[in-house]
């Protein structure tokens, strides 16, 4: 009897036990300009990709990314802000739910999955170009 009742303790414990762990874990994202960054950095995440298959059907991928290195830059840009703004940020589930300029914005992410984008950017092997799109190059 008293073995099955220590299964049962474990069994309705432990998952309590690591929520608890997991909680601290978590950052509710509530100051706005925080809300604006991650509107952006979200907008971006959508934007790159189709840039870059819009561009594909004309040239090849690396093209591609340089053509489209101020959407890398700007994201880029935005989460130095954001790390700079939250350094102890870093390995903390970031869980958001705001409207902003008439979206609303509600999930979950880490710094992690944020800094993917930012990484393409560092990566690419572009220079820039002296246009006022401010287009990217291969070097």
């Amino acid at each position: 009897m008293s073995r099955f009742f220590l299964m049962l303790v474990a069994v309705l414990v432990i998952p309590f036990m690591s929520y608890a762990q997991d909680v601290d874990d978590i950052v509710n994202i509530i100051d706005e300009a925080d809300h604006r960054s991650i509107a952006e950095m979200l907008k971006l995440q959508d934007a790159i990709p189709a840039a870059e298959k819009n561009c594909l059907r004309y040239k090849d991928k690396k093209e591609c990314r340089c053509d489209n290195g101020y959407l890398y830059g700007e994201y880029d840009l935005l989460f130095s802000k954001l790390s700079e703004r939250h350094p102890d940020w870093d390995q903390k589930t970031l869980k958001y739910n705001f409207y902003w300029e008439g979206v609303t914005y509600e999930g979950k992410t880490d710094m992690d999955t944020l800094m993917r984008y930012s990484d393409k950017f560092k990566v690419l092997d572009c220079s820039v170009d002296g246009d006022s799109k401010g287009k990217i190059e291969k070097k």
